[in-house]
């Protein structure tokens, strides 16, 4: 079994009016308390851009094959309902890389 470190990036709209950027404030902090509670989160980095919360996240997935971790990625993030996208896939024992 090999390592796959993930870079990925959550996106949570701050919405078009203060009740919407409320909701997405209390949205923000359950995504982060999900997170936290995920072994395979090493860290995150959160910021505001202007239209979402942006919440960067790096994970360790065990997986034979760099093809597998997409899988294990939706598997882990089953519960989570925010827009995702990776930036990269990297294998930590192998010299696989994947990026979009």
């Amino acid at each position: 079994m090999n390592e796959y470190e993930i870079g990925f990036t959550f996106f949570i709209p701050l919405g078009s009016n203060k009740r919407e950027y409320k909701e997405s404030i209390v949205e923000k902090d359950n995504l982060l308390d999900l997170l936290d509670d995920m072994s395979e989160i090493e860290n995150y980095d959160v910021y505001n851009d202007g239209e979402d919360w942006c919440i960067n996240c790096i994970a360790v997935i065990k997986a034979e094959t760099i093809v597998q971790v997409d899988g294990k990625m939706f598997n882990l993030l089953n519960n989570v309902d925010c827009t995702w996208d990776y930036h990269y896939i990297k294998g930590l024992d192998t010299t696989e890389f994947w990026q979009p």
